[in-house]
């Protein structure tokens, strides 16, 4: 298994392979919680948050938040560290200038999934799930394809 994080690992990467620390993102929070950059006493640095109801959300329109749309907004939401499974294609990820690669969460069996739950994964039988078998490294499980994340294969201060 690699490290995402480690630029010398960016030849050495391919579709298939499992890495540890990929980070998985569910948005539950209502409304949602804008980062603001603000400076503070002493000139530190620092974030502001701001609720934002999506529903009030028109394209294009700040509604007072002073959101930037066509740039992004960095937002506050929670995470899991947890392994995936790199399903960006090989030739993708060996292009010299591939700055992102997209992973899909990694879940194990569980003693509450039914034997036949199981046998339609290690099937492939089910859309959403591609069965990755036990190799003395991973648990049998499967990459679930509702969860993907883009992650950058760049160090901080890389462009």
């Amino acid at each position: 298994m690699a490290d995402f994080y480690h630029p010398e690992l960016r030849g050495t990467l391919s579709q298939g392979d499992v890495i540890d620390f990929s980070p998985s993102v569910v948005y539950k929070d209502v409304p949602l919680r804008l980062l603001k950059k603000k400076t503070f006493a002493k000139n530190e640095a620092g974030y502001n948050i701001d609720g934002y109801d999506l529903n009030d959300y028109t394209p294009g329109v700040s509604a007072g938040s002073n959101l930037l749309h066509e740039q992004g907004d960095t937002v506050a939401l929670k995470m899991i560290l947890a392994r995936g499974v790199i399903i960006t294609h090989d030739c993708d990820i060996d292009n010299d200038d591939r700055k992102h690669i997209t992973v899909a969460l990694h879940r194990r069996f569980n003693a509450s999934q039914d034997e036949q739950s199981k046998q339609t994964i290690r099937n492939n039988e089910k859309g959403a799930f591609f069965h990755t078998p036990s190799n003395g490294v991973i648990s049998e499980g499967y990459a679930d394809l509702r969860r993907l994340t883009t992650m950058t294969l760049l160090t901080p201060g890389e462009k």
